[in-house]
C-alpha cells in the first residue's frame, strides 16, 4: 500500500510515489514503491516510466543514501519486471529529455511518468510546492479514487448481470408456460426492465467519470 499523487503540468501527467506511507524506504521498499506506482499507471492506460530518484544521478556524487536507489534498481532488475525504469537520478534528468540526453546508457526512453521519491518527506513537499507556486494541479492520493471507482463498478456490473439473466430467464418462462396472467407477467417483466436499466446507467456514469481520469 502506497500513496500516490497525480500531477498534471505543462500538458504532461506525472505520478509521484510514495507519499503516504513510507517515512524512509529502504531499498526493498523502494522497489516494491516501483512496481505499485507502475501498476497505477497501467491502470490509468499509461506506459510506465519510472524514475527513482535522488540528489546524485548515476553515482555522483557518491552519498550513502543514495545507495539505497541504487540497490532498488538492482533488485528490479533481479526481478525482470515489465516496465521501463532507472536510477538513481535527478528530477531534471528524470523529467527533461535534452538533459537525460546527457546520460546515453539511461534506459529511460523519453521523460519519466513515474516518479519514485526516495523519502515520504521529499514526496510531499515535492508535490505541495508545484501545487503553490502554480501551473501545477496535483490531484492527493488519486490511487484511493481510483480503486473506489473500480469496486463500485465491479459491483455494479455484476448486478446488472445478474438482472439481465434474470430477466432472460422470466422472458423464457412467460412464453413458454401458458394459462398465466398475461397482464401480472407483463408487469413483472417491465418493472424488471426499468432496474436494469436503471442499473446500467449506474454504470455508464462510473465508466465516465474513469474515462475521465484516463483522458487527464
Amino acid at each position: 500500500m502506497i500513496g500516490i499523487s497525480l500531477v498534471l503540468a505543462r500538458g504532461r501527467t506525472v505520478m509521484v510515489a510514495d507519499t503516504a506511507v513510507h517515512e524512509m524506504p529502504n531499498a526493498e521498499e523502494i522497489a516494491a514503491i516501483a512496481i505499485e506506482a507502475a501498476g497505477a499507471a497501467k491502470r490509468l492506460g499509461y506506459t510506465p516510466r519510472v524514475a527513482l530518484l535522488s540528489f546524485s544521478t548515476f553515482g555522483y556524487p557518491e552519498a550513502e543514501r543514495s545507495k539505497r536507489v541504487q540497490e532498488a534498481v538492482q533488485i528490479l532488475d533481479r526481478q525482470k519486471v515489465d516496465f521501463e525504469y532507472d536510477g538513481e537520478m535527478g528530477a531534471d534528468v528524470a523529467l527533461n529529455p535534452e538533459i537525460m540526453a546527457q546520460y546515453p546508457f539511461c534506459r529511460l526512453t523519453g521523460p519519466a511518468n513515474v516518479l519514485v521519491m526516495p523519502a515520504f518527506h521529499s514526496a510531499a513537499i515535492a508535490t505541495k510546492m508545484l501545487q503553490e507556486l502554480g501551473g501545477s494541479t496535483v490531484i492527493e492520493r488519486y490511487d484511493q479514487l481510483i480503486n473506489q471507482l473500480t469496486q463500485k463498478s465491479t459491483v455494479a456490473g455484476s448486478v446488472a448481470d445478474g438482472l439481465g439473466v434474470f430477466e432472460a430467464t422470466l422472458a423464457n418462462e412467460f412464453q413458454a408456460v401458458s394459462g398465466v396472467n398475461v397482464d401480472e407477467e407483463a408487469i413483472e417483466l417491465i418493472t424488471l426492465q426499468r432496474i436494469y436499466q436503471a442499473t446500467a446507467r449506474v454504470i455508464a456514469t462510473i465508466q465516465e467519470m474513469l474515462d475521465t481520469l484516463v483522458r487527464i
